[in-house]
């Protein structure tokens, strides 16, 4: 009888152990599942990023060039309209405001850094992975495991986190995201606000030309 009775405790130890092996490499599966989704919410906030860079770049440098366009004219032109000169005083205005503000939002900066980032989280993934290829004994296993999840936790904690939309994108990658984000739309009105400040400037100029200073 005490013989069945070790051979029963022996097996019970046996299942309780391949349960908690189970469990742990269940965990691991799904934080390398999490990583790579997160990781790749970094990357794609480092292209969106980047890419309103690029756009701001390309606006203010039409917008410089506009300027200073409108600024050589008043000077060459000796009977510019009132209209004409508020005008291309706003624009001015608006383009010395407007490279204010983009400066201090580090679109290029904050890009750089999501994308060391996601590499930084590559490398805890590649880890979790190698991880769940070892015959470490489960305590072993374990600690491994936190000290990884601690590290991820703490570069989260260090590190500028990606928008819902970066998160969405990653995630379901088969369904298209619009990004309605203020910095996008913003970015993306900027033709239309030069468009019309051209069309202020001759139409509203050559309406109330005959106001003169």
């Amino acid at each position: 009888m005490s013989f069945n009775k070790n051979v029963k405790n022996i097996k019970k130890k046996n299942n309780s152990k391949n349960s908690n092996f189970d469990k742990l490499d269940e965990m691991i599966q799904d934080e390398i599942r999490k990583l790579k989704i997160v990781r790749r919410a970094r990357i794609l906030a480092s292209e969106r990023l980047g890419e309103y860079a690029s756009k701001w770049d390309m606006y203010l440098l039409w917008m410089a060039i506009l300027s200073s366009a409108l600024l050589v004219i008043s000077l060459i032109v000796p009977n510019e309209g009132l209209i004409k000169k508020v005008v291309s005083g706003c624009f001015s205005m608006y383009t010395v405001i407007i490279q204010y503000y983009v400066s201090t939002l580090n679109y290029r900066e904050r890009a750089l850094k999501f994308h060391y980032h996601h590499i930084e989280i590559n490398k805890l993934k590649e880890s979790l992975q190698w991880l769940s290829l070892q015959g470490y004994n489960f305590k072993k296993k374990n600690a491994k495991f936190k000290v990884i999840v601690e590290k991820y936790n703490l570069i989260l904690q260090q590190q500028e986190n990606h928008s819902e939309y970066d998160y969405h994108r990653a995630k379901c990658k088969e369904i298209r995201q619009l990004d309605f984000s203020m910095d996008n739309i913003f970015v993306n009105i900027q033709p239309i606000v030069i468009i019309l400040f051209i069309l202020s400037y001759l139409f509203l100029g050559g309406i109330c030309n005959e106001i003169t200073i």
